[in-house]
């Protein structure tokens, strides 16, 4: 039998010490606590219908949930934990945005036997909607001392494209950190419906639809998505449509799953037998380790320790036409299938080129033309970034190319957590920003960045603070200029009224004002010597 509302609110009012076991400090701790240590479980419970899934099993298909003044209760017991920052990390369960049960008759006579809620198509009965859960999320992100509230559980799209209510508006303006993970698995509709999911146009009517609101937000907002191989169903050839769907889209995941059996499931009976146990169809399976290794490939084509698997699997699915140099090619030939170039004649300098990855001309960005030659070069930033002045030999315009020695990865720790790589690009956009209609060349403005991004990896830390970067990116601009300066900060620090703006503007004078006198003496002193 399902939890009633007041028996969840028993369990998880429960005395927890939210926190890992003390064995494991000698270990160093657990480091995955922090991301779980601020989230909520609002609810128990699934009826996504997801083949594959387990959690049927041990948590039903009938969602359970807690009460606002449970949860509203334990959200004001994080804001006083230590290492409390002021961000909810997540609020949700098994799907987020399932808080209610499917149909007003669950309750009464149970879940129907045999018959999907949702997908592959949603039953007649299904009720869509997010009232409840918007009502929640309101109130959590108005508490004292609750900066953000982000969503991070998996969210249905499908469902969500049935409601007819304003959710998608406040997940994208209040609760998405920037990227919302979704699971569409599969984009191939045979295989999605073997596992229980929605097919590839609902997908897509779900990405425009995100893509829309964001551009009315005013936000630059991503989605993630999440996507399996191997699933019983899926041959090769239904490996190969997906990775032109992720070439297509332009994703490129860094996290993706292979199919394992899980017990309980209708996907595991599948792989086992060979049949679907709903129709008696046969249903054919991945099990060589080569071949689960060339469909999993397939969804990472552009990693260069892929290239030679990608190749194989494409040629035992016939399909050569993705083998090549075009735009919609998934892998290069190897290197020695190429045509060999023309040796340069000895009385004629050959034209020099930009080249990319595996030989790959940079184009014109003018004409798109493949060739150019290099007029000028100059090493900047201590012999680290070589800047190149290139003609296009097509039309003939001109264009500047800048090549970066490749460093080792660093990490920045945001303000809620999170890591990601570290791009020079952020503040140099930031800076940019800071220099609009400043009489400061772009010259100036990308060495300041050289200087900044080297004095941040001279530190030798493998990760650093978004805080510490933005004190970096000040401490160079209090000498490169005031109203960049004074811009900047005034975001960073997030002013919040004029006095706080004035309150920095007389200490940028009052230390100008210091220099000044120091530099004084220093001439006084100077003078002295020389008389």
């Amino acid at each position: 039998m399902p939890l009633s509302e007041e028996q969840m609110d028993e369990v998880y009012g429960l005395p927890y010490m939210r926190t890992y076991h003390p064995i494991y400090e000698k270990a160093g701790g657990v480091p995955a606590i922090k991301e779980v240590q601020f989230s909520l479980v609002s609810q128990r419970g699934c009826f996504g219908g997801c083949n594959f899934c387990a959690i049927i099993s041990h948590e039903g298909r009938i969602i359970q949930r807690r009460s606002h003044a449970s949860l509203i209760r334990e959200a004001k017991i994080l804001t006083h934990m230590k290492g409390f920052k002021g961000y909810i990390h997540d609020v949700g369960g098994p799907t987020a945005n399932f808080r209610r049960t499917s149909c007003d008759g669950q309750l009464k006579r149970g879940t129907c036997r045999g018959k999907p809620c949702l997908s592959p198509e949603p039953c007649k009965l299904l009720v869509a909607d997010h009232s409840d859960y918007i009502k929640l999320l309101r109130e959590l992100r108005s508490l004292p001392g609750v900066k953000k509230v982000f969503v991070r559980s998996g969210i249905r799209f499908d469902y969500l494209l049935l409601a007819k209510d304003d959710f998608l508006y406040e997940l994208c303006k209040y609760h998405v950190s920037g990227q919302l993970k979704i699971a569409p698995e599969h984009i191939s509709d045979r295989v999605t419906r073997l596992m229980g999911k929605s097919n590839r146009a609902v997908y897509l009517r779900f990405v425009e639809k995100f893509r829309r609101m964001n551009e009315r937000l005013g936000k630059k907002q991503y989605l993630v998505p999440y996507f399996m191989s191997s699933h019983p169903g899926s041959e090769l050839s239904d490996a190969v449509e997906l990775a032109e769907f992720i070439r297509d889209m332009g994703y490129h995941p860094q996290q993706v799953q292979d199919f394992i059996p899980t017990p309980g499931t209708l996907s595991t009976c599948m792989w086992y037998t060979g049949l679907d146990p709903m129709t008696g169809e046969k249903v054919y399976s991945a099990k060589s380790y080569e071949e689960k290794r060339m469909q999993r490939a397939l969804m990472q084509y552009w990693l260069p320790k892929n290239h030679e698997i990608v190749r194989k699997a494409l040629h035992l699915a016939h399909r050569e036409d993705l083998i090549g140099f075009g735009p919609k090619c998934l892998v290069r030939p190897r290197r020695e299938t190429r045509p060999a170039r023309p040796a340069p004649s000895r009385c004629t300098p050959s034209p020099a080129r930009t080249t990319g990855k595996e030989g790959v001309s940079k184009r014109c960005p003018y004409c798109k033309h493949e060739d150019s030659r290099v007029i000028d070069s100059r090493a900047t930033d201590d012999g680290m970034t070589i800047r190149r002045r290139r003609e296009c030999n097509a039309c003939g315009k001109r264009f500047t190319t800048y090549e970066v020695v490749e460093k080792l990865p660093l990490m920045v720790i945001k303000h809620d957590g999170r890591r990601e790589v570290f791009k020079r690009d952020k503040i140099l956009n930031g800076i940019i920003r800071s220099c609009d209609k400043r009489d400061i060349s772009m010259e100036r403005i990308l060495n300041l960045v050289n200087e900044i991004e080297r004095d941040i990896r001279n530190t030798m830390d493998r990760e650093i603070s978004s805080q510490d970067i933005g004190r970096l990116v000040m401490e160079h601009l209090k000498d490169f200029d005031d109203v960049a300066y004074i811009r900047f900060a005034s975001v960073y620090r997030k002013f919040a009224d004029i006095s706080s703006f004035l309150e920095e503007l007389q200490n940028m004078q009052q230390r100008k004002q210091r220099a000044q006198q120091e530099s004084h003496k220093d001439t006084e002193k100077a003078d002295k010597l020389d008389k």
